[in-house]
């Protein structure tokens, strides 16, 4: 499949490129090609899935979390690691 391929290649990257250099760049790189993977995955539902759930925990953002996680369960109402983790994230989230 492609998305285990890519995330393969993808480790290989990080962890010899750039992981040493910069720890932030490999953050930023990880969370701009989990975006790019949504927007390109979007069509088979297995594979927007495991997207938007690597989206989600590559984020930093909490609105952005939430959002892909809201996506995960509309596509799988039965997923259960994200039906656990919305309850904890709104915990995080400041109030009003």
């Amino acid at each position: 499949m492609l998305l285990p391929s890519l995330l393969t290649h993808h480790a290989t990257v990080t962890r010899s490129v750039i992981r040493p250099r910069s720890p932030s760049l490999c953050h930023r790189f990880r969370r701009l090609l989990a975006k790019l993977l949504v927007q390109v995955l979007a069509c088979p539902r297995p594979l927007a899935i495991e997207a938007y759930l690597w989206l989600a925990s590559e984020t930093d953002n909490l609105e952005e979390k939430r959002r892909c996680l809201d996506t995960v369960l509309k596509l799988a109402p039965e997923n259960e690691s994200t039906t656990l983790a919305l309850p904890v994230l709104d915990q995080k989230r400041p109030s009003s």
